[in-house]
């Protein structure tokens, strides 16, 4: 008899949907200047969602699903994808806040950038490359767009500039966001590496 060896935040939830997905996670310093951006913004535009927890805060590269129970041969793929990626350490910088149109009742209101997120873009196709090979195309959307999502609002807010929050990215994470507990569970994590050699610019 084999037995399927245990995975962190792999155990069967009867009756809500878990997502799972590649992630960039602010460090801790940034995430709470980010929670209480959004705490601001909620009073100004008096929007009735919670902002989102610091230790939850991040900018989604590929998702993989939302399952009670996430597939093992899933997991085991994205391992060997984060694996794969070659990359040095970059900077984010997101200088525009805005709703993305959803749900009427349940909007995003998300952080944007321009040119501070080059090197996420890189990254996304980067790893969006090492996802194909392994089996999770599938997976690999054709449009991207970087963000990192607040809070969630009752209505929405017309693009508006702010001071520009970043940070330095220096690795980048597999998560399992247990759904309505407002946490993840870490799947994985992988090191950018220095030496590597990238053009952020994708020129020849």
């Amino acid at each position: 008899m084999s037995h399927q060896p245990w995975i962190p935040g792999l155990e069967d939830k009867p009756s809500r949907p878990d997502g799972v997905y590649f992630a960039l996670k602010p460090e801790m310093e940034i995430a709470s200047e980010i929670r209480r951006m959004a705490e601001r913004e909620k009073r100004r535009h008096r929007l009735r969602g919670r902002p989102i927890t610091p230790e939850c805060l991040h900018a989604t590269l590929h998702f993989l699903g939302r399952e009670r129970q996430p597939r093992p041969g899933v997991l085991f793929a994205a391992q060997r994808a984060g694996e794969a990626v070659a990359m040095p350490p970059f900077d984010v910088a997101f200088d525009r806040l805005e709703s993305f149109l959803t749900r009427p009742d349940r909007m995003p209101l998300v952080l944007r950038g321009d040119d501070g997120l080059a090197g996420v873009m890189m990254l996304y196709r980067l790893l969006g490359e090492a996802m194909e090979k392994v089996g999770l195309g599938p997976y690999v959307q054709p449009h991207y767009t970087p963000h990192v999502t607040v809070l969630y609002g009752h209505r929405p807010i017309t693009e508006q500039r702010i001071e520009t929050i970043g940070w330095r990215v220096r690795e980048f994470v597999l998560v399992r966001s247990l759904y309505g507990e407002g946490r993840h569970v870490e799947l994985g994590r992988w090191p950018l590496c220095p030496s590597t050699e990238v053009n952020l610019r994708g020129e020849p």
